[in-house]
């Protein structure tokens, strides 16, 4: 059971990593730590792993070992998703909005279609508007500046000034630690001083903050309960209150959109979903556009309108900012074809994903691209390139430590294998049939030509048999010619009769001769026709 003592007993990683999920969905994350510690001790680097750990560390406020967990997820693979998102959750945690931003602004990059690095940029930002405030409140005036003095320090106020608008955007990557420091305090309490209530940019990080939560563990009627009512109260709000009101209304149609997606009403998706587009396009949102025509394809996808959700996606391809958004919808939209039965189409859109995802050097969808197009070609019949592209699959599969995808993997190869043998015993039993009916054709042939030959025979006997009875007849004929009296004529009469019988006679031996050599030479002819008839 064990290879030293060091290195534990085998096999028991996945039983102590799903110990620890379901603890961390009890809420026992101290528990879940125990457990997820011990699953590392067998493999150390498991990205996952370590993930889940982090999640469980900040949900008990330890937001330093929570970045340490990320951190580490990270150290192999700098563009795991989950783990950039992990990381970025514990820098906004810690306070680090600026740098929690660069991080969701990155995973944003790596998986556009995930809603969580959207709401991640959206709190972040927000955050750090209200630690800096926003640019736009800042008003230049020309005032005072009376004298010469006046006006050179009024130049270099308004140079300033204008230079560091410039620089707003930089500032809020950079940590601006002043800012934070002075007011991080206030900004923990802040209220409304005419309501007692949260401020209404604090009330709707809070509430974005909690959907997102929601939506990630599951509990899909509790993130729509907190949509709609977040919805109805940012109405409320004015536009002063608010600067950036149309933006979050989208967003907000969008967290709907997918709560209900996940429960099944696909209508009432579509319809929020749709919302969303159109105030993106409304309003120049590019954002919000993309987003829900993302959003829109997933749910005719899920629907089974794959039709639809190909028009959808192919209408996005050309918004497509990097290659690793254009890998994911190449393969979404060939799977829909896949599943539309338009496999060459499939196969060719495989091969874009699969094209763009080494551009992207993204092994994760490498693997899904070749699997697609090893998919499509089964499909199509071509099962040695499929049994090429599954063999591809499985060294990617192999190379990312993904047990599960190597297994199924193999599966298909099997199924692929048995598919090619069985071909191969059909093409041979076919030949065996061939060649059973061409000896059976050749029976039949020599069996036909047999009995030709009988009937042929036996018509030649009978003919043969006419014609020595004619032969007889006319030989008595001649008998009785010759039988019959002579009557006395003169002399002249007799000799010209005389000269006349013996030309007859003659004629009639010249012609039976001729009859005679015809009959011998038909005799022997026949003969030779009846012996290759038999044989």
């Amino acid at each position: 059971m064990f290879d030293g003592d060091e290195d534990g007993p085998k096999g028991t990683f996945e039983i102590y990593k799903a110990e620890a999920d379901s603890l961390f969905k009890q809420g026992e994350y101290r528990k879940s730590i125990e457990s997820y510690t011990t699953a590392l001790e067998l493999l150390p680097h498991d990205k996952n792993c370590l993930v889940c750990r982090s999640k469980c560390h900040l949900q008990l406020g330890d937001t330093i070992s929570a970045l340490e967990d990320a951190e580490l997820s990270l150290a192999e693979d700098n563009t795991f998703h989950k783990g950039v998102y992990q990381k970025a959750q514990a820098l906004y945690y810690q306070g680090d909005f600026e740098m929690s931003l660069v991080f969701y602004h990155r995973g944003h990059k790596l998986r556009p279609e995930l809603q969580e690095f959207r709401l991640g940029i959206q709190k972040a930002q927000e955050a750090i508007d209200n630690s800096v405030g926003s640019p736009e409140k800042v008003k230049l005036t020309t005032e005072d500046s009376r004298s010469e003095v006046g006006k050179v320090i009024n130049n270099l106020v308004t140079e300033g000034l204008s230079y560091l608008d410039t620089r707003t955007d930089f500032w809020r990557q950079q940590k601006p630690m002043y800012a934070r420091k002075h007011e991080r305090a206030q900004q923990r309490n802040r209220t409304d001083t005419h309501t007692g209530k949260l401020a209404p940019n604090d009330y709707i990080i809070r509430e974005l903050e909690k959907i997102d939560i929601a939506q990630v563990e599951g509990e899909y009627q509790e993130a729509l309960r907190r949509s709609q009512r977040c919805l109805n109260t940012v109405n409320s709000f004015t536009a002063e209150q608010v600067p950036n009101k149309i933006e979050v209304l989208a967003n907000l149609n969008s967290c709907i959109g997918n709560a209900y997606l996940e429960m099944g009403q696909y209508d009432k998706s579509l319809e929020h979903h749709n919302i969303d587009l159109s105030m993106g396009e409304d309003n120049d949102m590019e954002e919000a556009v993309s987003r829900g025509l993302d959003n829109l394809g997933r749910v005719h996808a899920r629907h089974g309108n794959f039709e639809k959700a190909v028009q959808v996606w192919e209408k996005k391809l050309p918004m497509s900012k990097s290659a690793l958004e254009s890998t994911w919808l190449y393969h979404e939209i060939g799977r829909c074809y896949l599943e539309i039965g338009q496999f060459e189409t499939a196969k060719e859109n495989g091969e874009k994903s699969k094209v763009a995802a080494e551009e992207a050097e993204d092994q994760m969808w490498q693997l899904q691209a070749s699997v697609l197009v090893a998919q499509s070609e089964v499909k199509l019949g071509d099962l040695s390139a499929a049994l090429t592209s599954f063999d591809t699959s499985l060294e990617l599969a192999k190379s990312q430590g993904d047990m599960s995808a190597q297994s199924a993997i193999k599966k298909a190869m099997d199924d692929v294998n048995k598919k090619i043998a069985k071909g191969n015993t059909s093409t041979s039993a076919k030949k065996e049939r061939v060649k059973i009916d061409e000896e059976g054709e050749r029976e039949i042939q020599t069996a036909v030509s047999s009995q030709r030959a009988e009937e042929e025979k036996e018509e030649n006997e009978t003919n043969n048999a006419k014609e020595t009875s004619k032969e007889v007849e006319e030989v008595e004929s001649e008998k009785k010619d010759e039988e019959k009296p002579v009557t006395p004529r003169s002399k002249d009469n007799d000799s010209d009769k005389q000269e006349n019988l013996n030309e007859t006679t003659d004629e009639k031996n010249e012609s039976k001769t001729e009859e005679q050599e015809n009959k011998e030479e038909s005799k022997d002819e026949k003969d030779r026709e009846s012996k290759e008839g038999e044989t």
